[in-house]
């Protein structure tokens, strides 16, 4: 006969087997989510002439706007790393353009973006929940 003993710790191995794995399943999703939401200083540019020639600051906006409205897109450089990073709206089929209208008046200026971080094949995309010039 089993004792009340073994009867008991078997439930109770299966209740912490399954809760094991619901909080190891879990965890990485909530702290992957946390780690999604950033806030980047940078200078907004546009994406083609920095990429090809390094052009940025105020000495390139005029030709920065004249990309923007040829449709080039602004993107992000970030003071600390140099990193670039393409802008996108956090609404589906909308342009970060349209969304922060008109998102050209941060052309050459400094500053904050608050959002979610996205990264595939090399590429960096900030999804944009706010933006703020600094000063």
């Amino acid at each position: 006969m089993i004792s009340e003993n073994k009867k008991l710790a078997i439930p109770l191995l299966i209740v912490f087997v399954f809760c094991f794995f619901t909080v190891t399943l879990w965890i990485p999703k909530v702290i992957k989510a946390a780690k999604n939401e950033v806030t980047i200083t940078g200078e907004v540019i546009d994406s083609s002439c920095y990429i090809k020639m390094g052009a940025k600051g105020t000495d390139h906006k005029e030709c920065a706007m004249i990309c923007v409205k040829a449709g080039i897109p602004l993107a992000l450089l970030e003071d600390k790393t140099g990193m670039v990073y393409m802008l996108a709206s956090n609404r589906e089929f909308e342009s970060s353009q349209v969304k922060f209208q008109p998102l050209e008046n941060f052309v050459a200026h400094k500053v904050m973006v608050k959002g979610k971080l996205y990264e595939k094949g090399g590429q960096k995309l900030l999804e944009i929940s706010s933006v703020e010039k600094v000063k």
